[in-house]
C-alpha cells in the first residue's frame, strides 16, 4: 500500500501546484456552482455523471493548459511565433472542453426549466 501511495503523491503535489494558478481556481469556482446548480435541479444519476465528466474535463484541460504554457516559458520568455502558437492551441483546447461542457449543461438545464 506504501508503494501505491508514493505514486499517486506526485499527482496530489500537482493538484496543489496547480491550484496556485488563477485560471484553475476559476474552473473550480465554477464547478462547484454547477454542483450547487445540480442539487438545485435535483439532477438524475445519468445526469450528474455527465456533469462531473464535464467539470473534470474541463479542469484537467485547464492543468494541461498551464503545463503547457510553462514548459514553453522555460524555452524562451522573449516572442516566438512557434510558442504562440502552442500556446494559442492549448487554449483552444481548454475552450472546446468548455464550449461543450456548457453545451451540455444548457441541454440539462433545459429539460428540467420546460
Amino acid at each position: 500500500m506504501k508503494r501505491m501511495s508514493k505514486k499517486f503523491l506526485p499527482a496530489f503535489h500537482g493538484i496543489k501546484d496547480g491550484l496556485k494558478h488563477r485560471a484553475i481556481q476559476v474552473q473550480f469556482v465554477l464547478g462547484f456552482f454547477a454542483i450547487v446548480g445540480g442539487f438545485l435541479l435535483k439532477l438524475s444519476a445519468v445526469e450528474w455523471i455527465i456533469v462531473f465528466l464535464c467539470i473534470s474535463n474541463v479542469i484537467a484541460m485547464e492543468y494541461m493548459n498551464t503545463s503547457i504554457e510553462r514548459v514553453a516559458d522555460l524555452y524562451s520568455k522573449k516572442f516566438d511565433e512557434r510558442i504562440r502558437v502552442i500556446k494559442d492551441v492549448s487554449a483552444a483546447a481548454v475552450l472546446i472542453s468548455c464550449l461543450g461542457s456548457v453545451l451540455g449543461a444548457f441541454f440539462i438545464l433545459w429539460n428540467h426549466l420546460r
